[in-house]
């Protein structure tokens, strides 16, 4: 679209690492990546050469991204097969295969540059195994996304909601959980410190200037002129400014309230759910939302996560998935446009962040109020 294929990437990261496991280094005891294992082995396989030696990095960068079409293609299989399944012997399936592909184009050229297509496409296999209502299934993928990203742990409620308060809830968390952990079994006793680390990673990262959270502190620097500033640390740009630390004490506890307040409505709205296997998509898209919303990170690859899910609830509620697809443009816009305008504190970039973030937090409140509407009986 809008600017180059290879602009802008974390490939050069994922090209250290991999070059590193090839070179027969052991990951989290001679290296401290910040991801889970599954995905650290998935960036490695483009590296391999057919000498045992990792090969150069340009051809890495061909490598990787054909890997990441590859992945996308998988992902938009998985989805036609969903809507095959809900909505027979209609145009569904075809406009979902359009569907994939819109919002592969609105999310741009970070599909082919981050590894996150995965977790896209391990949503999409928890969708499927649960639009077939095989609960079990749909756990083990959870856990499968846990030991690639962590973030699908934020599932589990919908498990629980679908399962019901018994026994069969308890068995799909611990189901989730223990395939999570054989993901990092391998280096639990060998390299303890190192798989700490990962998690250690993830919750000491300050605000990021993309975050929803920092809306109010980019706001009251364009309403008032307060001063900003921007650090680079943990591969991405933080917010420094008046209440960017008070934003980042917050964002745990109001994660934890999103999520509880999505797990609430999926709850409520549980007898629908559990009638149409279909609605699924709209609890796994509320919950991604509410994290989204919440979270001290947003990097715009996080939107790549909601394309499976994204795309099924456009089929059944067309307004909510036109939000989604704006959003995902927007941050196309945003990042990587815009960015280096972004970060030097350009008044009109910025108001185009705070376009996207408002219009993120807008998909997240329609969502919100759909699961509502959900939970309200028929009158039939």
């Amino acid at each position: 679209w809008w600017s180059a294929a290879h602009y802008l990437t974390d490939v050069s990261v994922d090209y250290h690492y991999a070059h590193t496991v090839v070179a027969g280094q052991t990951p989290y005891r001679d290296f401290l990546p910040e991801y889970p294992p599954l995905s650290l082995w998935v960036t490695a396989i483009p590296a391999v050469s057919l000498n045992g030696h990792a090969v150069d990095f340009q051809t890495y960068q061909v490598r990787f991204a054909l890997e990441m079409f590859l992945l996308t293609a998988l992902m938009a299989a998985v989805v036609v097969l969903i809507a095959a399944r809900l909505w027979r012997e209609t145009s569904r399936p075809y406009l979902a295969a359009v569907g994939c592909v819109v919002f592969v184009l609105a999310v741009g050229p970070l599909v082919e540059n981050r590894f996150d297509v995965g977790v896209a496409l391990i949503n999409a296999l928890v969708l499927l195994a649960l639009v077939y209502r095989r609960l079990a299934v749909a756990a083990l993928m959870v856990g499968v996304g846990c030991a690639f990203k962590i973030t699908p742990i934020i599932l589990l409620p919908l498990l629980v909601v679908l399962a019901g308060w018994n026994r069969r809830a308890v068995v799909a968390c611990v189901l989730a959980l223990g395939v999570a952990a054989v993901g990092f079994l391998p280096y639990l006793f060998t390299a303890t410190a190192g798989v700490g680390h990962v998690f250690a990673y993830q919750t000491r990262r300050p605000l990021e200037i993309e975050s929803v959270l920092g809306l109010p502190v980019v706001v009251d620097h364009l309403l008032s002129g307060a001063r900003l500033y921007t650090a680079f640390s943990y591969h991405s740009r933080s917010l420094v400014g008046p209440h960017s630390a008070t934003m980042t004490r917050l964002s745990a506890p109001l994660a934890i309230l999103a999520l509880l307040g999505v797990s609430a409505l999926l709850w409520r709205a549980r007898a629908a759910l559990r009638a149409q296997p279909g609605k699924a998509a709209l609890g796994m898209f509320a919950l991604y939302l509410a994290f989204l919303c919440t979270d001290r990170v947003l990097s715009p690859q996080y939107l790549i996560w909601l394309i499976p899910v994204a795309v099924i609830v456009a089929l059944d509620d067309p307004l909510l998935g036109l939000a989604a697809m704006v959003t995902a443009a927007l941050t196309q816009l945003e990042f990587p446009v815009l960015w280096h305008h972004v970060i030097a504190f350009h008044r009109v970039d910025l108001e185009w962040l705070c376009v996207r973030n408002l219009s993120l937090f807008a998909t997240f409140a329609l969502a919100a109020w759909r699961l509502w509407r959900l939970g309200v009986p028929s009158p039939a």
